[in-house]
């Protein structure tokens, strides 16, 4: 019973890695020229704040809890230690207090976009110690003349039970944060619906979290605001994967009539 569940937790993880690893050169930035596209341009575009300590923006948000910028120095605070999972929730919490602030909304979607990728690092170790202790599970079990010594024990089983555990633990938490981004630029193109840029972003954090949906609007958004642009081809390609994969996944539906541009 374990191992089939496991064969299909593995090839679920497959098409994860695949999606992420595939669209992931395109959240950092790598062969683009747009600006603003990778994780360093996102945390830059947050600005600069006096650099308070955790504890000082602790006290001025107990005080005034719609501190505005004490939220927001909280999360700078946490993001300068590197705890960037706690640096989410205040800056969360200052965009509701701040909706407008676009440079805010891209320093949020880059802490969600950084949690996800930790949590798929850490997903990804997971997965490979799983297959290594479930292929020499498999191995031994085919030793016939060992296999009174070689067969798997309780404790090969309980490592696989924990990689097992960490990894969907991990994987469920990459795909919530990847979540999190999209939302987040979702937020940040309602601002302004006619940047290129933020629609580019969207796309790729919706392929990300697996909303391929939200990824084509975005992608066509892109190709409408910036159709010259050096992205545009490829932008273009992967439309016409999107709409294969839609068609594939929907073959009773009519399929879409291209339009001039695309």
């Amino acid at each position: 019973m374990f191992f089939p569940r496991l064969r299909r937790q593995a090839k679920w993880m497959f098409v994860f890695l695949a999606l992420v690893f595939g669209v992931g050169f395109v959240a950092f930035g790598v062969g683009s020229s747009l600006p603003g596209t990778g994780i360093t341009d996102i945390f830059q575009a947050g600005g600069g704040t006096e650099e308070a300590s955790i504890d000082d923006a602790r006290e001025k948000i107990e005080k005034n809890p719609k501190d505005a910028a004490a939220h927001l120095e909280l999360s700078r605070a946490y993001q300068r230690d590197e705890r960037i999972e706690e640096a989410v929730a205040p800056l969360e919490q200052y965009t509701k207090l701040r909706p407008n602030d676009e440079n805010a909304l891209l320093e949020l979607a880059g802490l969600h976009t950084s949690r996800a990728d930790k949590l798929r690092d850490e997903a990804i170790a997971a997965q490979l110690e799983i297959q290594q202790a479930s292929g020499l599970a498999t191995f031994q079990a085919g030793q016939s003349s060992l296999s009174s010594f070689l067969q798997p024990g309780p404790l090969d089983q309980l490592v696989v039970n924990e990689a097992n555990q960490r990894f969907s633990e991990a994987a469920t938490g990459a795909g919530e944060a990847y979540r999190g981004a999209m939302r987040t630029y979702e937020r940040a193109v309602k601002l302004k619906p006619r940047d290129a840029n933020l629609q580019y972003l969207l796309a790729v954090s919706a392929e990300q979290a697996g909303e391929p949906k939200t990824a084509l609007r975005a992608y066509r958004a892109f190709l409408r605001a910036a159709p010259d642009a050096a992205e545009a081809e490829f932008v273009r390609q992967k439309i016409t994967q999107l709409e294969a994969t839609a068609a594939t996944d929907n073959p009773d539906k009519p399929a879409r009539k291209k339009k001039r541009g695309r």
